[in-house]
């Protein structure tokens, strides 16, 4: 991840050309380049510009951003507001949000097209000004990180001013994160809270009903510093809990909290006897106020997901369905379809399906701290044998993978066994972790709740998504032993930056700005974790950053025809007679088995006495990993099959005293090598894209025309991404040359030959005049005979 500076403030991006993207100019009118931004479905606020390129407000959002830098009335006026020292000038709060200054110079660097279009959403007003001439500006985020809004404060007048509709959320993020928010009347208080170390933060304005996203982001605790006693009633009556309070400019930290811990809190009376619950043979019976509902096919632990089937009952009128719980939006779905066969008000199914969530929550929450406790208990004799035998069975990995099959996943079968032996190396001191690609619908996200159903509940941590800091945050036992299930891949950089220091590093730190208590003084102090954790990841992304999954093991899903009928004969089988019986007797006695063998896994040292033979290939340092990932995948199916092998003693010199150990044995080579060449794990290497294959081949065609005009050798041509666009019939779009020909540098195809050529930011030249090869992983690593051979020879 390149690193940028612009005055005092760091930024972060991983393309690496965040500043070269918002500075640059196009053509020789001095447009303003607007063009480096996706297409987003944002109503009304997508712009296209005179080339007919989209765009959408982020463009506009990093040229305020930018001038915001160059403008000191604007800092200075920033620097007298907020809680912390009256100031909000810090370049964590300036950078993270992306605050910006319109200095009125946007209207004279933008061509006539963009200025029709700027007109329509309200960012130029008709009379040619700008709308937020000499404001400070802060920008308005969706869930996917796309401006779609501005609110601004001008610093003449303190007046708020506004873009298109009268509404928006800033900090959208929090609710997602937090049960608990602080609701604040303006982005300045906020800002000032945040800098402070509140991260539940959320700022509601204009027209918007805020009571909708609270729902649907399952807060519970409303924190009001603002006076608005028809909100404060209707999040009440919604059955949110609140707290009104008021700060103060000046207040420390501590002083706020305090303030919140002691505010009155306003609720809803829960009345117990209009709430029962009852459970029978998997089936849950819940009994609100005169309606039943009956749920059955809960997990022991859904996040993040709820997936039940539902019937609601009323007299002699009922309702069912599927339905997932936890998206406000099914929810409010099911509740309009019931309401009407049911002939009630659908916001009274809505609030009944809250209170059955809350129960589940509940439930899940006292499991898993149940099984934390689990965790140093003493299994009992009758635990302990059937645990003992099934680790130490000849056909353990066999009857694993039949159990998968049985617990619900059809076919796949290497899959379904490499996805388990990552959750094994979570013992490892160096984890592997996962990142499963492939294309929407496949059964990614299923095959790993499933796997992991047989893993013991407290080392499994689903974090569907989190906030900027969360991992800083975090207690110090989570960090060790456990397995992050991060979901689909929808992380912001800075997060994906600290899983991947996690991954290479073992530790996670960070420096960070502190006050002294005692001196009151600033100083940096560092925040340090040691890590051990196993991540998996799922993704859609057709072309994933290369950053992530090169220290991941690369999982694609089998998507043909056969494994699709596999999956449609299990859907169907479930629904049989004797599914539903395994599904109530069989599955349950499987689930136990292998938590039970998993809790009695116990901290070992293992060599491996063959490590020196293994042959990898040399010449790219992205294998590197590749070979290191194979190296722990054979130390994981070592560790799982433990109670197979027998105690090696071998003698430690620098201790002078003999050490148990466990050796790696053949078997657990063959099944590693199986694993690597049937699933194709060498790093992604043969998942090179054709496109990038061909626009190789036509780049060293014209390296070979430009080495005999300047009489050259082929590598020692240099060229820019400029010259690759001017190639004839290409036929290739500027975004996907620019990504290839950065994958063509991570994979050493190419080499960075200097920088500022011309203007151009980078050049480049050939590393080899060759095609670009298939590596057939079959060849690269030896056999166990040939091992064996090699072992002899020696």
């Amino acid at each position: 991840m390149a690193k940028k500076v612009i005055g005092d403030v760091d930024f972060f991006d991983e393309s690496g050309d965040i500043i070269d993207r918002i500075t640059r100019e196009i053509d020789n009118e001095l447009k303003l380049d607007l063009s480096g931004i996706e297409e987003t479905n944002v109503t009304d606020k997508s712009i296209k510009d005179d080339y007919g390129r989209s765009f959408d407000l982020s463009a506009v959002m990093e040229y305020y951003h930018k001038k915001l830098f160059e403008n000191k009335e604007a800092l200075s006026w920033l620097a007298g507001r907020g809680f912390k020292s009256n100031s909000l000038s810090s370049p964590e709060i300036l950078g993270r949000f992306k605050l910006g200054f319109a200095d009125g110079s946007l209207v004279h660097i933008i061509g006539a097209g963009q200025t029709v279009e700027l007109k329509k959403c309200g960012i130029i007003r008709e009379n040619g000004i700008e709308h937020f001439e000499r404001c400070i500006v802060f920008p308005v985020f969706d869930d996917n990180g796309n401006t779609i809004g501005f609110y601004g404060i001008s610093i003449e007048t303190g007046k708020d001013v506004y873009a298109g509709k009268h509404q928006g959320i800033f900090n959208r993020k929090a609710s997602k994160v937090y049960d608990e928010i602080i609701l604040t009347g303006s982005i300045i208080e906020a800002l000032s809270l945040i800098e402070l170390g509140f991260e539940n933060v959320l700022v509601c304005y204009g027209d918007g009903d805020p009571v909708e996203t609270f729902k649907t982001d399952r807060v519970k605790t409303i924190i009001m510093s603002f006076k608005d006693d028809e909100l404060k009633n209707k999040l009440v009556n919604e059955g949110l809990a609140v707290k009104s309070i008021s700060f103060s400019v000046g207040m420390n930290k501590d002083e706020i909290q305090n303030l919140i811990d002691k505010a009155e809190t306003f609720r809803t009376e829960k009345s117990n006897d209009k709430f029962k619950v009852s459970y029978d043979n998997g089936v849950y019976i819940f009994f609100i106020d005169g309606m039943i509902y009956n749920l059955a096919g809960i997990k022991d632990i859904f996040s993040p997901n709820l997936k039940v089937k539902i019937r609601v009952e009323l007299q002699d009128k009922y309702h069912r369905d599927y339905l997932d719980l936890y998206p406000y939006r099914a929810r409010q779905n099911f509740s309009n379809v019931a309401s009407g066969r049911l002939d009630v008000n659908s916001a009274r199914i809505e609030k009944d399906l809250d209170k059955i969530l809350d129960y589940f929550e509940e439930e899940r929450d006292k499991r898993l701290a149940t099984g934390i406790e689990r965790k140093d208990q003493e299994l009992t004799e009758e635990e302990i044998k059937t645990g003992m035998e099934f680790l130490k069975s000849s056909d353990l990995i066999d009857r694993t993978i039949e159990d998968i099959t049985t617990v619900g996943y059809a076919g796949e079968d290497n899959n379904k066994l490499l996805v388990y032996v990552i959750g094994i190396s979570r013992n490892l001191p160096k984890p592997l972790s996962l990142f499963a690609l492939s294309s929407p619908g496949s059964g990614k996200s299923y095959l790993v709740d499933i796997v992991l159903k047989l893993f013991p509940l407290e080392c499994l941590k689903y974090n569907s998504s989190l906030s900027d800091q969360a991992f800083h945050y975090m207690p110090e036992s989570d960090f060790d032993g456990n397995i992050f299930v991060m979901g689909e891949s929808l992380h912001n950089p800075l997060i994906e930056g600290y899983i991947r220091q996690m991954q290479t590093e073992n530790m996670l730190s960070r420096s960070v700005v502190k006050k002294d208590e005692s001196t009151g003084e600033m100083k940096t102090v560092s925040i340090t974790h040691k890590v051990r954790l196993v991540f998996m990841t799922t993704s859609t992304h057709p072309d994933p950053n290369i950053e992530n999954i090169s220290r991941c093991i690369l999982l694609k899903i089998d998507e043909s025809s056969d494994q699709t009928d596999r999956v449609h004969k299990r859907q169907r089988y479930k629904r049989t007679h004797e599914g539903i019986l395994a599904d109530r007797h069989l599955i349950p006695d499987i689930v136990r088995k292998h938590i039970i063998s998993q809790r009695l896994l116990k901290p070992v040292m293992i060599y491996n006495p063959f490590a020196e033979y293994i042959d990898f290939p040399k010449h790219k340092s992205i294998l590197r990993r590749s070979q290191e990932h194979f190296l722990i995948t054979i130390e994981s199916i070592c560790y799982w099959r433990q109670y197979q092998k027998r105690v090696v003693k071998k003698f430690n010199p620098y201790l002078s005293i003999d050490e148990d150990f466990i050796e790696c044995d053949f078997y657990d080579y063959e099944l590693a090598r199986k694993l690597f060449i049937e699933c194709k794990l060498l790093s992604g290497i043969e998942e090179i894209p054709e496109a990038m294959v061909f626009l190789y081949d036509r780049i060293r065609e014209m390296l070979r025309k430009r080495s005999k005009k300047d009489n050259l050798t082929t590598e020692e041509v240099i060229f820019s991404q400029g010259d690759v666009r001017e190639i004839e019939n290409l036929q290739m779009g500027n975004d996907s040359i620019k990504r290839y020909i950065r994958m063509m540098v991570d994979y050493e195809f190419l080499l960075i030959a200097g920088t500022k050529r011309n203007g151009i930011k980078n050049n480049y030249r050939l590393k080899q005049d060759l095609p670009i090869k298939k590596i057939n992983i079959a060849e690269i690593i030896p056999t166990v005979e040939q091992i064996k051979e090699m072992m002899k020879s020696k």
